[in-house]
Formats: structure tokens, sequence, C-alpha cells
């Protein structure tokens, strides 16, 4: 036995100045608001955030999400779990009815998903643990007109410092955007591929390159990322990463992703069971990405390579985990019947 406390019923402690409400585990009808709190401590995710599983549908709660829209004060922080491959975090506005009334940025929750087991039934853990520091006295004082206020996030194991997670956070708690800005998203290796967007996610171009040996693309890699603001590069290779990372200048932010987080965010659960059919889905997909987000008389290479498609699906995930430009929607749209179903 663990010798943990479990909540049956909902309550809230005070640690050190700041409320933590904890809710029980339960599919029953949650009360319609919550107890005004800091930090809401649930094991279901609210419905719609960090809570989309393989089968890409959503297994969060409604009740829960509609206690928080409808309580007067919104906790800087919700904790939770449950969906073990949703986890991660990100900054939401929970606000009846879709509206923000008062202080917009007071509005703003930071929910993390901190679930470290394996995907689909709990097995065995596969993540490390979640760190979240909470430097403030009380969402009650002047402190809470700054967002999400002086909440920082060190997530140790998903959220490294370099991960496109860790970005989308931080960017997330930003009420300005860069017009210059704009994203290279990178498919590393020797025979390598980029793309780019703007700062509204449309694709511009992708390019595709075979180096001879890391010399050679050490030497070409202050070229390719000498007008980009954001790169964002998937690959293993930790000696060729390291080359790219030492390249970038200081105004640049660099993060990495994986390649089961954009096939999971863009392909059906049927489309990567195995490498042979990712690389064939990101192929078909890349085209229509291209087609719906590119702005007219794009350059660069045709879209014929598997390198050149996964670049684009790298940097069309970035751009909707960073939220550029539009991204309500579904990522990919797939029809029946001529309606669209994702």
């Amino acid at each position: 036995r663990s010798n943990a406390l479990y909540a049956t019923e909902t309550s809230v402690v005070t640690v050190q100045g700041v409320q933590f409400c904890l809710m029980p585990f339960t599919f029953k009808r949650i009360p319609p608001k919550i107890p005004e709190c800091d930090v809401l401590v649930s094991h279901l995710p609210p419905f719609g955030v960090q809570d989309r599983t393989y089968q890409m549908t959503h297994a969060g709660s409604m009740s829960l999400r509609r206690a928080v829209e409808n309580s007067p004060v919104k906790p800087r922080l919700w904790l939770c779990g449950h969906i073990h491959e949703a986890r991660g975090a990100s900054v939401e506005h929970f606000c009846s009815n879709g509206k923000i009334s008062g202080d917009t940025a007071a509005a703003k929750t930071l929910v993390v998903n901190a679930a470290n087991a394996n995907a689909g039934r709990a097995k065995r853990l596969t993540a490390g643990s979640m760190l979240v520091d909470v430097d403030y006295v009380s969402s009650r004082t002047e402190e809470r007109t700054d967002g999400i206020g002086k909440i920082t996030c060190a997530l140790t194991g998903l959220l490294r410092d370099d991960s496109l997670e860790a970005l989308a956070l931080k960017e997330s708690s930003s009420e300005t955007n860069d017009p210059n800005r704009n994203l290279l998203a990178v498919d590393l290796g020797l025979k390598t591929a980029t793309a780019h967007f703007d700062a509204n996610g449309q694709f511009q171009e992708v390019n595709t390159w075979n180096f001879a040996n890391p010399d050679e693309l050490e030497a070409a890699i202050p070229k390719l990322i000498a007008n980009a603001t954001h790169i964002v590069v998937e690959g293993i290779n930790a000696d060729l990463y390291a080359l790219w990372s030492r390249a970038t200048f200081p105004h640049q932010k660099m993060v990495r992703v994986r390649a089961e987080d954009w096939r999971r965010a863009l392909l059906l659960p049927r489309e990567h069971r195995n490498a042979q059919q990712s690389k064939a889905a990101a192929r078909l997909v890349a085209r229509q990405i291209v087609g719906e987000t590119a702005n007219t008389g794009r350059k660069g290479s045709p879209i014929g390579s598997t390198d050149a498609a996964e670049a684009i699906m790298v940097g069309y995930h970035a751009i909707r985990e960073l939220k550029w430009g539009d991204t309500s929607g579904p990522a990919v749209k797939r029809y029946s019947n001529g309606n669209i179903i994702r």
C-alpha cells in the first residue's frame, strides 16, 4: 500500500497560503460550481483539454469543465491525469458560453496532465514526474492580474526545456505575437528536408538536400536557419541534432518534436501502425496540408519524397501546437458522404 490519501468528497486544503481543491474520482454528476481555489486537483482532465486518446476521441469530464466555467474565480492551475497518452500541459480559458468577462488575463488556467503510465490500460510507468513551481501567495491578491501569475513549469520527462510542449506553454502565456515570426521544420538526417511556415501558419516551401557527411551539413546549417525565428527538429540522431543546436542564434527558439507525437496528432491509428504505413500516410496528408494552407506561388522542392512530407507534417504539427493562425477545426479533414468527420 502507498498510504496515499484518497479524496472521497470535494475538499479544500490550504498549504502555505495556496488553496488546493481536491475533487473525488467519479463519473457521477459534479456540483455546478467548484469551491474557490488556486489549484484544482482531479483524476479526470477537463473535456477537450489534454484528454485526447489514441482513438482521437476526447475522454475528459464535461461536468468538471462546466463546473470550472461556472465558477466566478478560476483556478490558476489544474492538475489531472487519467488519459495517459494525453500527458502534457496547456494554458486555457474556462469561461461560460465561450465569453471572457472582466479581467481576461485572470481567466487563464494552466492545465497539466501528469499521467506517467503507458498509453491505454496502465501496466507500467513510462514517464518521469512533473514538477510545477507555484510561486505566488494567493489567487485573491493583486498578483492574479498577470495571467497565470508566477506559475512556471519545469516538467521533467515530456516537457523538457527543448520540447515543443514547453515552448507552446511559454508562448501561450504571452499576449503579443511577433508578425515577423516564421517556423522552419527539420526532418533530421544527412538526407534531410526543411519546411517553412509563416507567422500565420501558412506553408511557404519545402526543400530537400543530401549531404555527404556531417561536416558538409554543419557548413550548410547557418544558411538554412538564417531567417527562421522558430526551429522544430524531428529525429533521434543526437550528434546531428547537436550540429543544428550549436548553429542557432540567441534570438532563435529551437525545440524537438517526437515522431510519435505528430503521427498521433495528424494520422489515424490505422495509418501509423508501422513505419511503412506512417510514411505512406504522411505523403498523402502532406499534400492536403500544402493544398489548404499554402500561399500561392510557393517555392522549393516538390512533395515527392518521404523526407519532404515528414518535414511538412512536423511543421504543421508545430504551428497547431503553437496556435499560429486559425487552428480551429480538425487538423486533417477526412470525409464521409461529403461530411467532414475529422
